[in-house]
């Protein structure tokens, strides 16, 4: 797979790779950048908020706790 990037620095993730990754609009990613090779990953905070705003669960926590607890999921901290 390939994608070209723009004058302003822009590209096109391909559609198997947003599938794979399961990337839609709004979620983070991150770059990493060894000698001349790039690696690019889901943020892992981000696709631990998904449906947090659809439950009860968070309601009397504080937006910090409720951050490490996703950042916790996410590392395979807890379940």
């Amino acid at each position: 797979m390939h994608s070209t990037v723009t004058k302003k620095g822009q590209t096109t993730i391909p559609s198997g790779v947003r599938a794979a990754l399961r990337i839609k609009p709004g979620v983070r990613l991150e770059y990493s950048v060894k000698g001349n090779e790039a690696t690019i990953r889901v943020h892992p905070g981000t696709m631990s908020f998904k449906g947090a705003l659809a439950s009860d669960l968070g309601r009397n926590m504080s937006i910090a706790e409720i951050r490490q607890i996703a950042a916790d999921r996410a590392l395979g901290r807890i379940k």
